[in-house]
């Protein structure tokens, strides 16, 4: 019996530092979006601006200002110039300090991502992926 409660605790603790190995090269799994891995980003704008450049796929958008009527516009870009042709999500609010619904489209973007506001102190959220 003293043999099987020995085997068994050899056992569980071999399983443990074995568990203990994997963890401590996590880093080490960690691939780009080319390459398939996913290390999530979040980043915030105020008003309007660059948020990213390069490939990236877009996992939530949030919307926040303080007036009604606020639209906010993402574009797959990283041309400073807005073309409708890269707008991708358009959000708005219909009442004063709100947030829009947020969406998770999983979306790829190829350029970036580029961010207008119709408000100066409207706050978008970005979380992706690359």
């Amino acid at each position: 019996m003293k043999r099987v409660l020995r085997l068994f605790l050899v056992l569980v603790l071999m399983l443990a530092f074995t568990t203990c190995a994997y963890a401590t090269s996590y880093d080490l799994l960690k691939t780009n979006f080319a390459q398939g891995g996913n290390p999530t980003n979040k980043k915030c704008i105020i008003g309007s601006g660059h948020l990213y450049t390069g490939p990236c796929r877009i996992l939530s958008i949030n919307f926040f200002s303080a007036a009604a009527g606020d639209i906010v516009g993402i574009y797959d870009s990283d041309d400073p110039i807005y073309k409708i042709t890269d707008l991708e999500f358009e959000m708005g609010i219909s009442a004063n300090f709100t947030n829009a619904p947020p969406i998770y489209p999983q979306a790829p973007f190829v350029k970036g991502i580029r961010i207008l506001s119709t408000s100066a102190t409207s706050i978008t959220t970005v979380v992706f992926d690359y």
